[in-house]
């Protein structure tokens, strides 16, 4: 009994083919998903640096208001429109006639990078990449405790970080933070 073969010597040659086919498309599809990954990445890894910027802008005008808070209450005070001799009296009004922030904007003039720049030879960043700032500190609130013979103020912090990153023409990223902290002082 003769059985019948079929040829199939020409099948190698589709299968290779088909098989390069099949890597090339996977190869490209690994290369381009790794690259939209590693955007992703330093777009991340931007944010964070930002935002701990901003956060060490923050932790700056916390260590300015607790190694100077007379300062930091009277310029409170007179943001408000109060004297700061006197202070906000119970039983006032909740702004006084000569309102303005100058006092507050000195205070806050040196919270940030471009006040005083690092030595970049350590570390190798310069102060043009990365930088930090109070962009304001605003008094939202202020009253008497008379119970605790304290004068208090509710003071919101606004803090700005930015990083530089010129790769893909990214250019700026900025970051904002706030915080409220409160100001006592005693009468």
């Amino acid at each position: 009994m003769k059985v019948l073969v079929k040829n199939r010597r020409g099948m190698a040659i589709p299968i290779v083919l088909l098989f390069c086919f099949c890597t090339l498309i996977y190869a490209g599809t690994v290369i381009y998903l790794r690259k939209e990954v590693k955007q992703e990445n330093v777009i991340n890894v931007n944010f964070l640096q930002a935002n701990f910027l901003a956060q060490s802008a923050v932790q700056h005008a916390l260590l300015k208001f607790r190694l100077l808070p007379q300062e930091a209450y009277d310029a409170g005070v007179v943001q408000q429109g109060f004297c700061p001799f006197w202070g906000i009296q119970p039983g006032t009004e909740t702004t006084g006639p000569n309102k303005t922030g100058v006092a507050m904007d000195i205070f806050r003039s040196d919270c940030n990078t471009t006040w005083k720049s690092w030595d970049s030879s350590l570390t190798g960043i310069s102060n043009a990449e990365w930088k930090y700032e109070i962009a304001s500190l605003q008094v939202i609130s202020a009253f008497t405790d008379a119970s605790a013979r304290e004068m208090v103020q509710t003071v919101q912090i606004t803090a700005v970080g930015s990083v530089r990153d010129d790769r893909g023409g990214r250019g700026w990223r900025h970051e904002e933070m706030k915080k409220t902290i409160e100001i006592r002082r005693k009468f």
